[in-house]
């Protein structure tokens, strides 16, 4: 995917403009300099902001997790960032440990993206880590792909989740989505990823490219969000 100035600037002033990034913002990220969110979100857009911006090696979170909020702790961290993996993966190895020794209280918003999010896995965190001081409005669901530069929707920062429990056996692409009760078993629970952040517009669409009304349900790869200036090519002209 090829990126311009251009582009990278107009994603990172529209994030900026919702999230409130600014130098007295202190952030912490281990996520890798390969990744879009790593590189842009939390190297680039830090740097664009005047943010103060640890990093921490992707291989001593995989191997020490604790060290990652222990981190954040000493240096009174404000944003924080992970995939749903990485909070699996941090409860997992925190067990039963006692997590009243940090001060989370400095954090405001805890992104969560790059990979499908867990309901369920985000209020378990974010009841475990009440201890640590850490809000429940700080986790901060997102979406984005690399087409876009990265950010596509963000959620007004300082609230709570929302979530809505759908019809798991009507989800088929253009098929309108069936709303059921908190609890219901053919539901399944969604949270809210916000919208179009500014100078980003989204057009959603059926496998025909045909709009879809609100309501409609769609497949992750019929979202048209493209901020780039095309694909890397070889010399045959294949995709790299």
């Amino acid at each position: 995917m090829v990126l311009t100035h251009a582009n990278i600037l107009a994603n990172a002033r529209g994030a900026s403009e919702v999230c409130g990034f600014n130098e007295r913002d202190v952030s912490l990220s281990w996520m890798p300099l390969t990744h879009d969110m790593g590189l842009i979100g939390f190297h680039l857009v830090m740097f664009f902001n005047r943010v103060r911006a640890h990093l921490m090696p992707t291989e001593l979170f995989i191997r020490r997790p604790l060290l990652w909020l222990e981190f954040a702790s000493g240096v009174r961290a404000t944003i924080l960032s992970s995939p749903n993996f990485g909070y699996k993966h941090y409860l997992k190895v925190l067990g039963e440990r006692p997590v009243d020794g940090l001060d989370l209280s400095s954090v405001r918003l805890i992104f969560n993206g790059a990979e499908p999010i867990s309901v369920e896995l985000c209020n378990r965190f974010l009841e475990r880590m009440g201890a640590a001081r850490l809000s429940r409005t700080a986790m901060y669901p997102v979406y984005g792909l690399a087409e876009a530069s990265l950010a596509v929707s963000f959620p007004p920062p300082g609230e709570a989740l929302r979530t809505l429990v759908a019809d798991r056996h009507h989800l088929a692409v253009g098929e309108p989505i069936r709303l059921l009760p908190a609890g219901s078993q053919a539901g399944i629970e969604l949270v809210s990823e916000g919208k179009a952040i500014p100078y980003c517009s989204v057009r959603i669409v059926d496998d025909m490219d045909r709009a879809l009304a609100q309501g409609q349900c769609r497949s992750r790869a019929d979202q048209r969000v493209e901020c780039h200036a095309g694909l890397l090519r070889g010399p045959g002209g294949e995709r790299r």
